[in-house]
């Protein structure tokens, strides 16, 4: 594990050159294309354990942001973390620090603890395949259990979206039968299901 740096940067930055954007709040964000790229800029300021998704401060920057403490916030389930100026979240920072680049598409949580941002729980997909990962059912299901809802008469039907259309699995006397049958279904043509 790569030892964070103790010293402490100046909070903003004297740097009043033309090429310095400012956000909203009056801070001064470094120009991508005169200072290091995203990938380096992420490597300097924090630390990355692939093993556990957690980012670590490699710096020190002001009062409350010590070097060595976990980086980022937890907001609406979901860790992120201020870069270049920016709230992002750390699955997509972890992304860009293990590869080089920015993720092309969607960072989808294999096992949908969007929490755990361990790289092996990452991959880069596009949104609809990360739809396809979907584990629970909608909260006004009212049979509770994804790809399943109740009929009038009684009995269970199991409907599932494929390329935008709805496809109809059949109608089951208990709510658990037309769920096994969904599951069966979706394993067989969502590419992207972990289920």
């Amino acid at each position: 594990m790569v030892e964070p740096l103790h010293f402490t940067l100046p909070w903003p930055p004297a740097d009043l050159s033309p090429n310095a954007a400012r956000s909203k709040k009056g801070w001064l964000i470094p120009n991508p294309e005169t200072g290091l790229s995203d990938a380096k800029e992420v490597r300097r300021l924090y630390v990355y354990d692939p093993e556990t998704g957690v980012f670590l401060r490699r710096i020190t920057i002001g009062q409350r942001a010590k070097s060595g403490t976990v980086a980022g916030f937890t907001c609406h389930g979901r860790r992120r973390i201020y870069f270049r100026g920016k709230a992002v979240f750390a699955s997509r920072l972890a992304w860009l620090y293990m590869t080089g680049e920015w993720p092309r598409g969607v960072i989808d949580h294999v096992n949908g603890n969007p929490l755990d941002d361990r790289m092996a729980n990452l991959r880069d997909v596009d949104a609809g395949i990360n739809m396809e990962n979907q584990r629970k059912a909608r909260i006004d299901n009212r049979s509770g259990l994804l790809g399943v809802r109740k009929n009038r008469a009684s009995s269970y039907s199991a409907r599932i979206w494929f390329k935008g259309r709805p496809q109809t699995i059949g109608a089951f006397p208990t709510a658990e039968e037309a769920h096994a049958a969904y599951l069966e279904r979706k394993r067989a043509i969502h590419e992207g299901c972990t289920l």
